[in-house]
C-alpha cells in the first residue's frame, strides 16, 4: 500500500483569549488525499485551530508546516495562496447577491477598464453547479434560498477553488440525509484525486462513514490521533469527555411534576428546515434541559417561543395563555425572559453602562405611568442588581464592554431577574465564563426555580446540563428523541443518544 506524504502539520500551537488558554501545545498532521476528522466537545478548540490554519486568527506560538516547509498564515489570502479552502460552520453569504456573485465574491474576473466579466462568471458557476449536480440556479438571489441551499452555495464556493486542502466545519448541519450522502460522494471523489479533507462534525455516524483518521481534542489539547478502524464510536466519546462515569451526587434531582399545571406548553412546534414537530411542557420549579448536537434545533426552539422567529408555527401557551409567536413584546409581557447564546450581539448593548442595560428590560414598571423615567428608581434598581448579582466592578456607570465575560453574563441575567418572571430561557449560560462566575450563575438559576418559576436551559456543556436539569429532552434531526429524568444518565450516555449510537430513535 502506497504511503501518503504529509500535506499539513501543526506543531506546538498555543492560543489564548484575554489570558484564557484555548489551545495548548496542539499538534497533528494531515496526509495528502486523506479524510481526517477533528472531533471534540463544544469548546474543545476545533474552530479555533481551523481559524488559525485559515488565517482568521493568529497563533500565539507554534508552527504551521505545509508541504514540508514552515509557512506564515496571517490572513485568509495567505491560506488561499497555499491552496487551503474552507467551508465554515457560519454562513458567510451576502443575501442580496446572486449565487454566482457570492461564489466569486472577491475573485471576480475583469476585462478592459476593470469591467467584471459577468457572462463568463455565470457560465463558470453554471458548469460548477452541473458538475456537482446541486439544485441551484446561478442567477438566483441568495435571500430566496432555503438554509440547505445556502449551505450548498458555501460548499460550491470552496469547490470553485483549486484547493489541496479543504476544511469542512459541520457542512451537513442544514442538509437532508440525501443531500448529505451527495456531499459524501463528492468528498470521496476529491480525496481520490489527492485533495486532503479536514472534516469537523459532531455526528459520529458521518465521521465513521467518511474518515480515514480521527484526531480527538479536549480542553484545547490533543488526546490522540487514531486510524478509524482502531477505535469504536464509544471509545471516541470517552476520549472527548475524558471520563467514563460522572459523579451523580452533584446532578440535579428528577422533576416532581405530578399534579402540577404546566407553566409552558409547546405543541407541534415547527420551523422550516430545522424543527419538524416538537411538543413538550415545562412545570413550576423545574429546570428543563434541551440537549442535542449542533443543528438539532435547541436554540431555534427557544427563539421561537420568545417570538424571535417569524417562520415558526404551532401552539405555545404560557400559564394557559396562547402566544402568537410573532412578538417579543408579547412574550415579555407574559413573564418570559431570554438570555441568548451570543450575549455580545444580542444580550447587551456594549457601549451602555451596567445601569442602562439593567434598566433596558424594566422600563415598564420603573417608569412613571409609562411616560417618564424615574431617575431615583432607576438608580435604586441598578444599585440593588449590582449587589444582588455580585457584578464587578460594583459601579453601575461602568460600560459593559469593559467587564469580564462572567460579569457581562451576570448583567444579561440580572436585567431579566429584576422582573417577576414566569419562565427564563437561557442559552449557553456559562460559555466563556470562569469557574467562580459559573457557580454564581448556577446559584441565580437555582434561586429562580425555588420561587416557583421555571427555566428552559440550552447547554452544550453536558456536565452543566446534568448539574442543573431536573429533566432533559434530547433532540436530533428536528425531533425530540428522548426524555430523561434528572440524575438518571451520565455525559457519555447523553452524547451517545444525541449521536444516534446504540439507541432506537423515538419520535
Amino acid at each position: 500500500m502506497e504511503q501518503k506524504g504529509v500535506l499539513l502539520e501543526v506543531k506546538h500551537i498555543y492560543k489564548s483569549f484575554s489570558g484564557v488558554p484555548v489551545l495548548r501545545d496542539l499538534g497533528f498532521a494531515i496526509k495528502k488525499g486523506e479524510i481526517h476528522a477533528l472531533m471534540g466537545e463544544n469548546g474543545a478548540g476545533k474552530s479555533t485551530v481551523i481559524k488559525i490554519i485559515t488565517g482568521v486568527y493568529t497563533k500565539d506560538s507554534g508552527e504551521i508546516v505545509y508541504e514540508g516547509r514552515e509557512v506564515p498564515i496571517n490572513s485568509r489570502s495567505d491560506a488561499a495562496k497555499l491552496g487551503i479552502s474552507t467551508i465554515f460552520q457560519e454562513l458567510s453569504l451576502i443575501p442580496t447577491l446572486t449565487v454566482a456573485e457570492n461564489i466569486f465574491l472577491g475573485r471576480e474576473r475583469t476585462g478592459p477598464f476593470g469591467a467584471i466579466r459577468k457572462k463568463e462568471r455565470q457560465k463558470l458557476v453554471e458548469e460548477l453547479i452541473a458538475a456537482y449536480d446541486f439544485p441551484l440556479s446561478a442567477h438566483e438571489l441568495v435571500e430566496n434560498l432555503s438554509i440547505a441551499q445556502k449551505q450548498l452555495v458555501e460548499i460550491l464556493k470552496a469547490l470553485s477553488v483549486d484547493a489541496s486542502l479543504m476544511i469542512m466545519d459541520e457542512p451537513t448541519a442544514s442538509l437532508t440525509t440525501t443531500e448529505s450522502q451527495h456531499l459524501f460522494r463528492i468528498i470521496r471523489e476529491l480525496a481520490a484525486k489527492g485533495v486532503s479533507i479536514l472534516y469537523i462534525s459532531h455526528r459520529m455516524e458521518e465521521v465513521y462513514q467518511l474518515s480515514d483518521t480521527i484526531t480527538v481534542l479536549r480542553d484545547g489539547c490533543k488526546v490522540g490521533t487514531y486510524a478509524r478502524d482502531e477505535v469504536t464510536p464509544e471509545d471516541i466519546i470517552r476520549y472527548m469527555i475524558g471520563k467514563d462515569i460522572e459523579d451523580k451526587e452533584s446532578y440535579a434531582k428528577p422533576s416532581e411534576n405530578e399534579g402540577k399545571t404546566p407553566i409552558l406548553e409547546v405543541e407541534h412546534l415547527r420551523i422550516p428546515g430545522v424543527i419538524e414537530d416538537v411538543s413538550f411542557q415545562v412545570y413550576p420549579g423545574e429546570v428543563l434541559g434541551l440537549s442535542g448536537l449542533i443543528g438539532s434545533g435547541r436554540t431555534e426552539i427557544v427563539r421561537a417561543i420568545f417570538g424571535a422567529d417569524r417562520t415558526a408555527s404551532g401552539m405555545v401557551k404560557i400559564r394557559g395563555r396562547k402566544l402568537s409567536l410573532r412578538s417579543i413584546g408579547e412574550a415579555v409581557e407574559n413573564g418570559i425572559g431570554y438570555v441568548p447564546e451570543d450575549r455580545g450581539q444580542e444580550g447587551f448593548v456594549p457601549l451602555m453602562s451596567i445601569k442602562q442595560n439593567i434598566i433596558s428590560c424594566n422600563f415598564d414598571w420603573i417608569s412613571r405611568k409609562r411616560l417618564f423615567t424615574d431617575a431615583d428608581k432607576e438608580k435604586q434598581v441598578a444599585d440593588q442588581a449590582v449587589k444582588t448579582f455580585n457584578i464587578k466592578p460594583a459601579r453601575p456607570d461602568q460600560l459593559v464592554i469593559n467587564l469580564s465575560g462572567g460579569n457581562q453574563q451576570k448583567v444579561v441575567l440580572g436585567k431579566w431577574l429584576e422582573r417577576e418572571l414566569t419562565l427564563l430561557m437561557v442559552d449557553e449560560p456559562t460559555a466563556g465564563v470562569d469557574v467562580g462566575a459559573k457557580d454564581e450563575i448556577y446559584h441565580l438559576i437555582h434561586q429562580l426555580v425555588q420561587t416557583g418559576s421555571a427555566v428552559l436551559l440550552v447547554s452544550s456543556d453536558l456536565n452543566e446540563l446534568l448539574k442543573l436539569s431536573n429533566r432533559i429532552l434530547v433532540l436530533r434531526g428536528g425531533y425530540i428523541i428522548r426524555e430523561l429524568p434528572g440524575g438518571s444518565v451520565n455525559e457519555e450516555q447523553i452524547l451517545t443518544i444525541a449521536s444516534g449510537l446504540g439507541e432506537e430513535e423515538m419520535r
